[in-house]
This record gives C-alpha cells, structure tokens and sequence, in this order.
C-alpha cells in the first residue's frame, strides 16, 4: 500500500508484519537480437512466479540496444501482467544507442505503468531516476530503504575535467556530488 508519494521518493506500508520479500535482477539486457533476451523473459517470469515477492527490482542494462521503445513497453507489461511492483535504476547500456531512447524517456515509458515506481527525481540532483523507495511496517516503523542513483553511461567531457580523467579514456559514469549530498539528506530525514 502506497502511503506517501513525493518528487524524490515513496513509502509503503507492508501490511504484513516483518516479511517483506524483494527479488532482485541485474544485466537482463533485453535487445531483442536473438534468443537469449526471451530465455531470460522466461527466466524472470518463473522466479517471480515461485518466489512471490512483494517488490522486484532491477540492476540496470534492462532494456538496451537500438529502437527499444517497445522493448521497454513489453517488460513493463510484465510486471503489470504479473501484478507485482518493481523499481530500479537505469545502466550504462540504456540509452547509449543513437537509435535507443533516452533515458529520461525511458523512466517515463516505465513509471506510466500502475506497478512501476520508478521516478525520474528530483530536477536539481545530477542524473536520471534518483529516488528512495521507504518500506515501513504495519506499524508504520521503517523497515527497509532502498536508493536508487544513476551512474550514467559515458563521462562527459565536463566531468573527465572536473575529476582529473584524461581526455583521452572513456571510462563509465559514476554518482555525483550532488547524488552524495541527497543520500545523506534523504539517510537524515530516516533517522528523525
């Protein structure tokens, strides 16, 4: 049950007191190329139907490659189909494709869907889909938090000057500072 929903974050309440099953999956990699993407569908939808969780969440470089808008439609209709909510981050491989969406674009395509709860976050905090998910207890006592941050994909040529990259390398993202300052605001508002 959702309880509170704001730009940066959501809380819900567990009605059922201390189990609150999460399942986590990373790297699905759904481009659509060849067999694998629907081999690890299957797998996704098996674990999810055995394990029932309350909450699925996923790692990152979900959905990749070119021309995976409705790539990014299917696997939302999965969740809803499924009835399970999920959440997550964005990898480096989502949207590094001229022919791919954008992230932000992305985010919205995920969290139009009922049991996503995806947010793109907060506008003055660097990256796409920075948000906390807060799971209280039925007595509404927090039980977990969950942070989501962006890392990006490639470091922009900005950010190689302002961390001393040389221009040379194409290293991946990472968290920025602005990302480290919300973490800890978001830690503190927990503790009151």
């Amino acid at each position: 049950e959702i309880v509170s929903n704001t730009a940066d974050g959501i809380t819900l309440r567990n009605t059922r007191n201390g189990e609150c099953r999460v399942l986590t999956f990373t790297d699905l990699h759904l481009d659509g190329k060849n067999d694998t993407s629907y081999t690890t569908v299957d797998y996704l939808v098996k674990n999810i139907l055995r394990e029932k969780p309350d909450l699925v969440l996923l790692g990152g470089d979900n959905v990749t490659s070119a021309f995976n808008k409705k790539r990014a439609h299917q696997l939302a209709e999965i969740f809803e189909r499924l009835g399970v909510y999920w959440a997550g981050v964005l990898g480096n491989h989502e949207g590094d494709n001229k022919f791919s969406i954008t992230r932000p674009e992305m985010i919205e395509i995920f969290s139009s869907h009922e049991h996503c709860l995806m947010l793109e976050g907060p506008d003055d905090i660097w990256g796409d889909g920075n948000y906390y998910l807060n799971i209280l207890n039925a007595d509404n006592t927090l039980q977990h938090t969950f942070l989501f941050m962006d890392t990006g994909d490639e470091v922009s040529a900005d950010t190689k000057e302002e961390y001393g990259i040389p221009a040379d390398e194409s290293p991946y993202d990472g968290v920025k500072k602005s990302q480290v300052a919300w973490y800890k605001e978001v830690i503190e508002r927990n503790r009151a």
